[in-house]
């Protein structure tokens, strides 16, 4: 409803050419506390609406000369702002479709009922009040739309600069990292009698520190790479797909026990490549976290759900506690030490970005000590 304290900041313009029914209607919007300006004619109402700011008009239709069907057009095309109330003695069902059609908001007949003012009154002035609060509603969610626009591309830039910073940053690493490795090596083979078996030893430690710092930076630099490639949509056999990583992961673990199971899969539109990467990295993470196993069980599978596809990567390895699964795909988060699991804590990482660019998503379900499942789908 109006709030009351704002009807003395409503203004009112009574047109028409009867003294008795602008007067008496006058006295009642002021009784009601609306601010009242009477006009006699058309022309008298476009200079008083000229010159002053007016919310309604109350318009009968009869008048010489100009009439209020054509005042009210007059009014809509100056004065859009202004709501009309048409009146007349002399109703007709032409007049009030006409009215209408040029945006009359209420048609009340002459001798007016006060009540019928009254109710017609408020119902405008509340249609405004929600049409205001709308509009208010609308403008404010523009407005933070356009802020989270301006965030999200202020957010894609400091990505896209970090990206590159970290492309560089590991990509210069990988020169004295490779001299480290080189010259290590060089000590082992040709200075192994001078170095003694503290030397040995230590330099067998730099040999496995550097292995895992390189193996770090190739990875940092594979998830970078993911970021700024373009993406070349193909159609992707993930059933082919699955099967070749498969027999490329099994070869890197000849003396390892793996059942491999491989169901049924709906082909997809992606990049070959990141999908390749997506089955290498979540195949991988199985092989990994089932080494305690004595037979380790891979399934990989996936299912039509009309808009999407939905692909799964299930073993029976160590799992996880579910408490913290919302950090399985961040950078360099893990669950289990480095003495249980080696890795860099980067491939789910590169994983959910991969998915991400694809406008998929991915999630995992797991028990400690039962195994774990990696969900991911894609658009069809």
């Amino acid at each position: 409803m109006l709030d009351k304290s704002k009807i003395k900041d409503i203004r009112v313009l009574v047109v028409d050419d009867e003294e008795y029914i602008r007067l008496s209607l006058r006295e009642l919007l002021a009784y009601l506390g609306y601010q009242v300006v009477t006009a006699t004619n058309g022309e008298d109402a476009l200079k008083k609406l000229e010159e002053n700011r007016f919310d309604v008009a109350f318009v009968d239709v009869k008048m010489p000369e100009m009439n209020g069907i054509q005042l009210l057009a007059r009014i809509k095309e100056r004065f859009s702002n202004v709501s009309v109330i048409m009146m007349t003695g002399y109703a007709t069902v032409e007049n009030a479709i006409d009215a209408v059609k040029l945006g009359a908001y209420d048609f009340l007949r002459k001798p007016y009922d006060i009540e019928e003012v009254k109710v017609s009154i408020n119902r405008l002035l509340e249609k405004k009040r929600l049409e205001e609060e709308r509009r208010m509603a609308e403008e404010k969610l523009q407005n933070t739309l356009a802020e989270l626009e301006k965030k999200t591309e202020e957010l894609e830039a400091a990505n896209t600069e970090l990206e590159s910073f970290s492309y560089s940053v590991s990509h210069d690493l990988r020169a004295p990292l490779r001299a480290i490795i080189g010259f290590s090596k060089i000590l082992i083979e040709d200075y192994t009698d001078k170095v003694g078996d503290e030397g040995r030893r230590l330099l067998n430690i730099i040999q496995d520190n550097t292995k895992k710092m390189e193996n770090l930076i190739d990875d940092i630099l594979t998830l970078s790479r993911i970021g700024r490639k373009d993406i070349i949509l193909s159609d992707v056999n993930m059933y082919k797909m699955a099967k070749a990583v498969f027999d490329e992961i099994k070869a890197l673990y000849p003396k390892r026990n793996i059942e491999f199971q491989l169901k049924l899969m709906p082909p997809v539109k992606g990049d070959e490549g990141m999908i390749h990467q997506v089955f290498f990295n979540l195949l991988s993470n199985a092989v990994k976290f089932t080494k305690t196993r004595d037979t380790a069980i891979i399934e990989i599978g996936g299912h039509d759900e009309g808009s999407r596809n939905v692909y799964y990567v299930r073993d029976n390895g160590v799992g996880f506690n579910m408490e913290y699964s919302d950090r399985l795909f961040n950078a360099f988060q893990r669950l289990h030490s480095e003495n249980e699991f080696e890795g860099t804590g980067i491939g789910l990482a590169t994983v959910k970005r991969i998915i991400d660019r694809h406008k998929g998503k991915i999630w995992a379900e797991g028990k400690e000590k039962e195994g774990a499942t990696f969900y991911f789908s894609l658009p069809n």
